[in-house]
């Protein structure tokens, strides 16, 4: 069994079109279904039932798939094993980011990290606050951690990043909305404080 059977089964089980399977493998479709028939003469069971109006699995299709995908998925963490073993750049990094910090911060490291060391695993949790961010460094459950304030804390190394102003947001009868800029000290008696990162551009 090859697994180019295999990832042609895969393609036409998610698509259920034979056209858009070969396009998503860039192969032409005559192959995609000689690898079909190949597959299913390998198995010795029909796993596929294709008519003039539609593509569907069969039972038997239904049963392989999961398990298909599955040694395609190992397959493939197996190839890059072997590569990341001839790199210095591999394992998991932990990253932890506070509330409002996530979603550009992530999305920059990932592109970042995948273009420079693709080697290297990266597991995010983000919605933390800043406290929590520090405690989890210090306890090793995070590798690094990105904070909204600045903490000295034994054995952790800090740099400032990114240098984004704070806002806050109140409702427009709110005694606040006259002021021109407004000391945290002043919101210490307010039931409920929404800290805004203003980005810079």
């Amino acid at each position: 069994m090859e697994l180019r059977w295999l990832a042609s089964f895969v393609a036409v089980a998610h698509e259920l079109n034979y056209s858009r399977a070969a396009e998503s493998l860039h192969l032409s479709q005559p192959a995609v279904s000689q690898h079909i028939r190949q597959l299913e003469a390998s198995v010795r069971v029909k796993l596929v039932e294709r008519s003039t109006r539609a593509v569907a699995l069969t039972r038997a299709g239904l049963a392989f798939l999961p398990l298909a995908q599955d040694v395609l998925a190992r397959t493939d963490q197996a190839v890059r094993a072997a590569r990341n073993s001839e790199r210095n750049d591999h394992g998991i990094a932990r990253i932890g980011f506070a509330w409002g910090m996530d979603a550009p911060a992530v999305a920059d490291i990932s592109r970042l990290v995948r273009r420079r060391h693709p080697g290297i695993e990266l597991r995010f949790t983000a919605h933390l606050g800043s406290a929590q961010v520090m405690d989890l460094l210090t306890t090793d459950a995070l590798d690094i951690g990105f904070t909204a304030g600045q903490r000295t804390v034994h054995g952790l190394r800090a740099r400032v990043v990114a240098d984004d102003a704070l806002g806050i947001a109140v409702a427009t009868d709110h005694p606040l909305t006259a002021a021109p800029s407004v000391e945290l000290a002043s919101l210490a008696d307010e039931p409920f404080v929404l800290v805004v990162l203003l980005r810079r551009r």
